[in-house]
């Protein structure tokens, strides 16, 4: 399953216009009759009532999306093991890494408009961690321009929290901290030529 938005949203950026649109498509196994097709139904049913509701703390949601792709690895795993099945590819998505994208897509959204507090900047971290493992973000994104569209937005939300946390007095080591994580995940550097590791090295430790 899929959709359309993150290209879309790229590719109107910067346009002179405003729009809504909202792209989703499936594709389905013709003959579900095995234990691994079950189980790979339950985990999109969990996914879309994921998406759906996406009502609870974004740090409790990422932890959510944690579990799910868990146990998407899990049943990537059986994939492999299918006598008539073909390997886990790494250049398609994986089952949820679309959900994932959709979730991460939504939040970033909501806090470029947002003011940065400390519960957004660990919110951020973990959407960060989990989006990496899921190859939503990173090199090893299978859709390199979603993946390249997302970080873009991430890091304006991760400057923006280094803004908010260099005009504290003093300055929280606990959020700087959070932020130098996700920016060493990132590989970003801010505004100011610091980096996520310069950072962690100035505190001892992340």
């Amino acid at each position: 399953m899929g959709n359309w938005d993150q290209a879309i949203d790229a590719a109107m950026e910067g346009a002179p216009l405003r729009y809504s649109m909202r792209s989703y498509f499936s594709a389905f196994s013709g003959d579900p009759s095995t234990e691994l097709d079950e189980d790979i139904s339950a985990l999109m049913g969990d996914a879309t009532r994921l998406q759906q509701d996406m009502s609870v703390h974004p740090v409790l949601l990422a932890a959510d999306m944690r579990n799910l792709l868990a146990e998407a690895e899990r049943l990537l795993g059986q994939v492999g093991e299918q006598p008539e099945g073909c390997p886990a590819d790494p250049t398609f998505m994986r089952i949820i890494t679309q959900v994932i994208a959709d979730v991460m897509n939504t939040f970033l959204n909501k806090w470029n408009g947002e003011e940065a507090d400390a519960l957004q900047m660990i919110a951020l971290r973990h959407m960060v961690e989990v989006g990496l493992r899921a190859g939503v973000l990173g090199v090893g994104a299978p859709d390199a321009a979603v993946g390249s569209f997302l970080q873009v937005k991430a890091e304006k939300v991760l400057q923006r929290q280094f803004d908010a946390v260099a005009a504290q007095d003093p300055m929280s080591l606990n959020d700087l901290s959070q932020i130098a994580v996700t920016a060493t995940l990132l590989g970003y550097t801010f505004d100011t030529g610091v980096s996520g590791s310069d950072i962690c090295l100035a505190l001892g430790s992340c």
